[in-house]
């Protein structure tokens, strides 16, 4: 598995597409390759606001096939502990067009979590 986080992925992403809208891409044939360690950016250059910045670690932090898990845990507690009238609560979370193999509408988890 790569070391490069979904963050930087989506920075460098970002980036590459505003060099490409402006400027000639020949000149990339005379740059010498780059390792990944060469080429990190720290943390502190990507800021998220405080309202997004909880979901992005999730999601970072998470493997892969876990991450509706980690979603539908999230929700289900911050129910539980801001609305103490609600007993229980079911959640779904749903991720349509996965790319797994085979013929699927979605990816889907459902839990259920009680007092």
């Amino acid at each position: 598995m790569s070391n490069l986080h979904r963050r930087d992925f989506l920075k460098r992403t970002a980036q590459l597409g505003a060099v490409a809208g402006v400027a000639d891409l020949a000149f990339l044939h005379n740059l010498p390759p780059l390792t990944s360690q060469q080429v990190q950016v720290p943390r502190a250059m990507v800021q998220l606001t405080p309202d997004i910045e909880p979901l992005v670690r999730l999601i970072e932090e998470r493997p892969r096939n876990q991450v509706l898990e980690a979603v539908a845990e999230r929700i289900a507690a911050r129910v539980l502990e801001d609305h103490r009238i609600v007993e229980e609560v079911r959640v779904c979370v749903k991720k349509p067009e996965v790319p797994l193999r085979g013929i699927l509408e979605a990816a889907e988890v459902e839990i259920v979590r009680a007092r």
